[in-house]
């Protein structure tokens, strides 16, 4: 497995912070995954964030892209923010423009794509992301929903290969959080690695592929969500709970969840309903 982004012993602190936002951290992203950087506010989330598109530069450590140290030069920061895209929790602090059409237009035209190449992916982005009819709407009357659409809608534009979502589903909604994954979903399909940030352990393991877990600025835990969540006794110094499907899992007889041995636990409650129900077929 390839891996896009690396951090090596990377430190970083804030002017006048008692202590580092970062604290050596080490770690990679695999190219392909749907990844979550999982820890509670103050981890040091946002500010791995704003390293990993060249945003903020490390007091000491390195950064690489593909294998390549980042520069951090105006040409070398521009090229990587094409490919390493970035959406900020508060949509607020990302639109820029006036319109939909403008804001998701602007970092096309920062990269000098011709005018053609902007209005096609323009329009195409708008497609994506149910925006087509709101192009000329201005962007103060959108909900927050919609303002996080058009966040994401213009990011995607540049086409990046990795996307970096800092709490995406904060002041969502469930129905919209679940539009939201399964606009992610589509993303994922077409090639993108997703890096999300949240503090939503059900999130967490039903999303992920990979997870990788902060605690004050350090590099605590990181595997698969079943490896992850099966150190009950790190989480709970940690501060984090297991999913609740998980612990509904683990809960039931042993009757129940024998036949499914070897097999992974469900992450989802579409699978839970499944298995309990392939298991009501064989008593019957």
């Amino acid at each position: 497995m390839t891996d896009l982004l690396e951090f090596d012993n990377v430190q970083f602190s804030y002017p006048g912070a008692n202590h580092p936002a970062l604290q050596g951290i080490s770690l990679c992203i695999p190219e392909g995954q749907r990844i979550a950087l999982l820890g509670h506010n103050g981890c040091g989330k946002s500010t791995l964030f704003l390293h990993a598109n060249g945003i903020y530069r490390p007091d000491s450590g390195r950064i690489k892209w593909k294998g390549t140290e980042i520069r951090y030069d105006r040409r070398s920061l521009a090229a990587l923010r094409q490919s390493v895209g970035l959406v900020f929790q508060d949509p607020e602090q990302q639109l820029v423009a006036s319109t939909v059409g403008e804001d998701i237009s602007y970092g096309l035209c920062n990269a000098k794509l011709a005018e053609d190449e902007i209005r096609r992916r323009v329009e195409d982005v708008a497609v994506r992301f149910s925006l087509d009819k709101m192009l000329d709407r201005p962007v103060h009357q959108l909900s927050i929903g919609q303002k996080k659409r058009v966040s994401l809608a213009g990011v995607m534009a540049l086409q990046p290969e990795l996307l970096l979502l800092d709490e995406p589903t904060a002041s969502l909604d469930r129905l919209h959080a679940r539009e939201l994954l399964r606009e992610l979903e589509a993303i994922h399909s077409m090639g993108t690695t997703i890096l999300m940030s949240t503090h939503d352990v059900e999130l967490v393991y039903e999303w992920a592929d990979w997870v990788l877990v902060l605690h004050q600025g350090t590099l605590a835990m990181e595997g698969t969500p079943d490896e992850v969540f099966a150190q009950r006794e790190r989480l709970d110094e940690l501060h984090l709970e297991v999913p609740l499907l998980l612990e509904m899992w683990d809960a039931l007889p042993e009757t129940i969840r024998s036949p499914f041995g070897g097999q992974p636990r469900p992450r989802t409650i579409a699978e839970l309903r499944n298995r309990l129900a392939r298991v009501q077929l064989q008593l019957v």
